[in-house]
């Protein structure tokens, strides 16, 4: 385990982006970092896919995998609710994760997502 910098943004539909500074955990093929919300980002990383786990008032299960469509979930008020996802871009590399994906229903894009995670040692 390292203790590690973490820099985390996200956009979605070309809004303004949601931008993270935070200290983090990294083990290996795992990253683990809060909010200031008090959310708790599980990032679980290996060549094929990228799980992500949002846990705070709502929990949220996402799957990634490039050119592929992939399920998620969404728990809000005791309520489970499924998502689709079709990811057009996933780059994982030592110290850095970028993702562009689109949240789907059916054949119909719902919401379009571009995040990059970015993390470095601590001195």
């Amino acid at each position: 385990m390292k203790n590690v910098k973490i820099s985390f943004f996200t956009r979605t539909d070309g809004a303004n982006p949601t931008v993270v500074e935070s200290r983090g955990k990294s083990f290996p093929h795992q990253l683990v970092f809060s909010d200031e919300e008090n959310n708790l980002y599980r990032f679980e990383m290996n060549s094929a896919c990228l799980d992500v786990t949002k846990t705070g008032t709502t929990v949220t299960k996402l799957t990634f995998s490039e050119r592929e469509v992939t399920q998620g979930s969404i728990l809000a008020s005791g309520m489970t609710f499924p998502v689709t996802l079709r990811t057009s871009r996933l780059k994982i590399k030592e110290d850095s994760i970028d993702a562009i994906y689109d949240l789907m229903d059916g054949s119909t894009v719902i919401t379009h997502h571009e995040m990059h995670l970015g993390w470095k040692p601590e001195n």
